[in-house]
């Protein structure tokens, strides 16, 4: 699945979603959506897998990799269809 673009903001709201994130390990690298997550199984304490916030608005929560992994994750790397990104190590 390929991340779609963020639509521009649309009466002061603009989405947030899971698919610019991916856990990576040595091997490959997972997407929060990749497991077929379905709105009735997301987890209570999960971020919203795509919801509409206020222009500046921030969200918080939690991203549910549900996946078997075969190594340690090494790091996390976000990048979005606009060409932002940021990676963060994991020691």
């Amino acid at each position: 699945m390929r991340p779609q673009p963020a639509p521009e903001p649309e009466h002061g709201t603009t989405r947030i979603s899971w698919d610019p994130w991916k856990l990576v390990t040595p091997t490959r690298s997972v997407s929060p959506t990749a497991d077929s997550i379905t709105a009735g199984s997301i987890p209570a304490w999960a971020f919203p897998p795509g919801a509409n916030y206020k222009v500046g608005e921030c969200a918080r929560g939690n991203l549910p990799f549900f996946t078997t992994l075969d190594a340690s994750p090494t790091q996390v790397n976000y990048r979005n269809s606009l060409g932002d990104s940021a990676s963060w190590r994991i020691p």
